[in-house]
């Protein structure tokens, strides 16, 4: 993916447009520059992922952010380190796990999980008091309870805690979206 957002990529692409417009001015042949565009640039993904260079961690591995949590075109797991989760866990066209059961309870939490054409599996301590705001639009929101969306919003709010816990425990809030994917939420 890393050759479409290189210079060079960009800067033949201004070239070929260049050298069309002239082509279409003096000649009077019209090339359907974005048609052919768009169909190479299908036509570079498809091999990509035929060839699995979307999965390895080389140069052409998958997408990931500075917070290495959004994963594009891969399946990944992510597990909060020292029981702090980041803001926002997100996947496109792959699937990515989630495990939430180990986070610290001291502090209120606020996580946003989004899946687009893809699935996300979200693992909640049965313990932890949780609130989760789901939207789905073409897609399917699992709630724990055993609920769902697909199309609209839901809310699902967990509150009480165990008896044999000494501390008091925040709230973990989870906003949900889904489009044309498949959000499951399961208490263990």
């Amino acid at each position: 993916m890393d050759f479409v957002f290189s210079k060079l990529f960009w800067g033949a692409i201004i070239i070929v447009l260049g050298l069309s417009i002239i082509i279409g001015s003096v000649f009077k042949i019209n090339i359907p520059f974005f048609r052919i565009l768009f169909s190479l640039f299908l036509i570079y993904l498809g091999v990509r992922m035929l060839v699995g260079s979307f999965k390895s961690s080389n140069q052409f591995g998958s997408y990931k952010d500075a917070k290495e949590t959004t994963d594009v075109f891969t399946s990944n797991s992510h597990k909060p380190e020292f029981g702090i989760p980041k803001k926002e866990y997100a996947v496109v066209f792959g699937s990515q796990a989630l495990d939430l059961r180990n986070i610290e309870q001291e502090n209120d939490h606020s996580i946003e999980v989004s899946a687009v054409f893809g699935s996300q599996t979200v693992l909640l301590s049965k313990d932890t008091p949780v609130r989760i705001k789901a939207n789905a639009v073409f897609g399917n929101i699992q709630l724990p309870d055993g609920t769902g969306v697909s199309f609209g919003e839901n809310t699902y709010v967990k509150s009480e805690v165990s008896q044999d816990s000494a501390t008091p425990q925040k709230m973990l809030f989870i906003d949900a979206n889904a489009v044309f994917s498949q959000i499951t939420f399961i208490r263990r």
